[in-house]
């Protein structure tokens, strides 16, 4: 069964959806709307069920290299212990860092620890990811 519905867009958001969709090669407009819906579902799912548990890698940057950062870093990581599974480091340039940390744990505790993380000043382009849901 297929569901028509239509939907209103401001006409810079329409006409950038229309060139985006072209140069990515999808024939229709209706297979790009369809992948969007899935990806908007698959990226919020999890806020929906905070005692649901899930797995994935926060990921963010920063240039702020202060040992006022690193402590509140290594402080906040502390407290999450129970879901933080691993973390990486590497130097994007001399003065930029990416770290990832990989989460294991209920959504809701997920989520606190992402809103602390961006809570933290320095702190750029703070993103999850979530690649599973496990029970």
């Amino acid at each position: 069964m297929t569901v028509k519905f239509g939907v209103a867009l401001p006409d810079e958001l329409a006409e950038e959806f229309e060139k985006t969709s072209r140069r990515l090669g999808y024939k229709s407009r209706s297979y790009a709307i369809s992948e969007a819906i899935r990806y908007f579902i698959s990226e919020n799912l999890w806020r929906l069920d905070p005692g649901r548990i899930i797995a994935g890698l926060i990921a963010y940057t920063y240039t702020d290299v202060s040992a006022r950062l690193e402590e509140e870093l290594r402080s906040l990581g502390h407290e999450y212990l129970d879901m933080i599974v691993s973390s990486f480091h590497i130097h994007l340039t001399k003065d930029r860092c990416l770290e990832t940390v990989f989460v294991r744990g209920a959504a809701g505790r997920v989520e606190e620890y992402l809103s602390r993380l961006r809570s933290l000043r320095g702190l750029e382009n703070v993103k999850l990811v979530v690649l599973a849901f496990l029970e």
